[in-house]
């Protein structure tokens, strides 16, 4: 195998860098506040893949060598891709078929916000029929709660609370008789 410049091992450890809860923060109040769609489409997607890799760790061996998680994870990496984290954390039981589904459809849009060769937004129509297809903000998360019906909205909550979600899930790895009510959410 050909060694690659500095520079582009630099720029892997970017791309490799799952995000601490307080720069999760950081990036999500800064969307807020991003005119672009694209944009807020492309990194709302990318930090959700980070987050259900770091759910995906809380199910293997603890302190796993960097050699092996680099190859697990790495650029090419058995699990380099946001669908293979995806149906990993299916057969794991992280979650279930309904966030498995909800998952390819962020995938799929944020996929095509990337590779567009033109100006596309949430109000696109075939954006907004992929997000129509996001049904976990329909499901009854709290005992009143108003449903999302803007595509955009659908993706963007959709994903920040799948990040929160999958983001406690290391402490129910921590302490296994911790059955957080929300977990059902994720397995449904």
């Amino acid at each position: 195998m050909a060694s690659q410049p500095a520079n582009a091992r630099s720029l892997m450890e970017i791309m490799s860098h799952v995000p601490t809860s307080n720069e999760l923060t950081t990036v999500l109040l800064d969307l807020n506040r991003e005119k672009n769609a694209q944009a807020r489409a492309i990194t709302l997607g990318a930090l959700l893949e980070a987050k259900l890799e770091s759910a995906i760790y809380t199910k293997l061996i603890p302190n796993i060598p960097k050699n092996s998680s680099e190859r697990i994870f790495g650029v090419q990496g058995i699990l380099a891709t946001f669908s293979a984290k995806i149906e990993m954390a299916f057969v794991l039981g992280l979650i279930g078929p309904e966030t498995r589904k909800d998952l390819d459809h962020i995938r799929a849009i944020r996929n095509a916000f990337a590779h567009a060769k033109g100006i596309i937004s949430f109000d696109t129509p075939e954006i907004a029929a992929a997000c129509d297809k996001i049904k976990f903000p329909t499901r009854k998360l709290f005992d009143s709660y108003k449903p999302v019906t803007a595509a955009e909205d659908r993706y963007r909550i959709t994903a920040t609370l799948l990040m929160q979600l999958f983001g406690s899930l290391s402490t129910v790895a921590k302490d296994p008789s911790v059955s957080p009510k929300w977990l059902p959410l994720l397995q449904h």
